[in-house]
């Protein structure tokens, strides 16, 4: 929104089958153009007007540096970043690919210094930090007198350890 408001073109692209949205359902974003690839095209012809790439999926950094467009990646919390795994005969061939990804050149942010301190124990990668926006005009807490009938929502894949499910429950207790 604020590079819009700045006068930038915004394009979203998603690889994907035939009938995907490109920008999930719940995002509020306004784009320009939303460009759906079918998942057998290269990403290089839709990319050649952007003056910068935001990628946002791990896998596409080596495709995107062929393009000769400035990218960087926006790192937001892959599972396989944090050593989480799930199939201990792919585990190998997983982390060589992401080895390459993350050592590819491009430049990479972290959401979290969470996130950007296991970027740098793991790939000694050091990367800024920006995190995720939030409109503080329209999320505003209500304050409400305590009820008996509390709801606590957890976000996440409870079978990732890194997402720490347990230490939650427990604090829950």
């Amino acid at each position: 929104e604020k590079l819009r408001e700045k006068g930038h073109r915004i394009t979203a692209l998603f690889r994907g089958p035939e009938g995907s949205p490109v920008l999930p359902l719940w995002c509020e974003t306004v784009v320009d153009d939303e460009i759906l690839i079918p998942p057998e095209q290269p990403l290089t012809p839709y990319v050649k007007d952007c003056d910068i790439v935001v990628a946002g999926w791990i896998y596409q950094l080596p495709e995107l540096k062929e393009t000769g467009k400035p990218v960087f990646y926006w790192e937001q919390g892959h599972e396989s970043l944090f050593g989480d795994l799930p199939d201990p005969d792919t585990a190998m061939g997983i982390r060589a690919s992401l080895n390459g990804c993350y050592r590819s050149g491009i430049p990479i942010v972290s959401v979290s210094d969470f996130v950007s301190r296991i970027l740098k124990a793991r790939y000694d990668i050091t990367s800024p930090v920006i995190t995720n926006g939030l409109d503080i005009e329209k999320y505003v807490p209500k304050f409400q007198e305590k009820k008996d009938d509390v709801r606590i929502l957890l976000v996440g894949n409870p079978y990732l350890r890194f997402k720490a499910f347990d230490d939650a429950v427990k604090a829950l207790d």
